[in-house]
């Protein structure tokens, strides 16, 4: 629930977008410099959610077709996720890529690419 302050941050979620940005600047598609800094962030943030053991916290578990926001928004979460699992590894491979490509620094509290 992409427009609700108040819901958990889903895992697998984040990860698709992490992937999508960092493939599109990967094959040219989007700018290094306007777009690395939002796919590191997003990285960021889904890398927090794997733990020690290698298991994904955070992913709802699957989710058919609902037609109000309270179907979406009181979804359990559960590390046992399956489909959480590829997203993640999606968006790690995806990102490693993009900082061979684009390295970035942090100057004065900000991610910014160097190319």
């Amino acid at each position: 629930m992409l427009d609700r302050n108040d819901s958990y941050l889903e895992t697998s979620a984040t990860a698709i977008y992490a992937y999508c940005i960092a493939r599109a600047i990967n094959k040219g598609w989007l700018h290094p410099k306007a777009y690395g800094p939002m796919a590191l962030l997003a990285w960021n943030a889904v890398s927090s959610k794997v733990a020690a053991n290698g298991q994904v916290e955070g992913t709802c578990v699957g989710t058919g077709m609902g037609f109000d926001p309270a179907f979406y928004y009181y979804r359990p979460i559960s590390n046992f996720a399956a489909h959480g699992y590829g997203p993640v590894l999606l968006a790690g491979a995806e990102i490693y890529r993009m900082l061979g490509l684009h390295p970035f620094e942090i100057n004065d509290s900000s991610v910014q690419m160097k190319k």
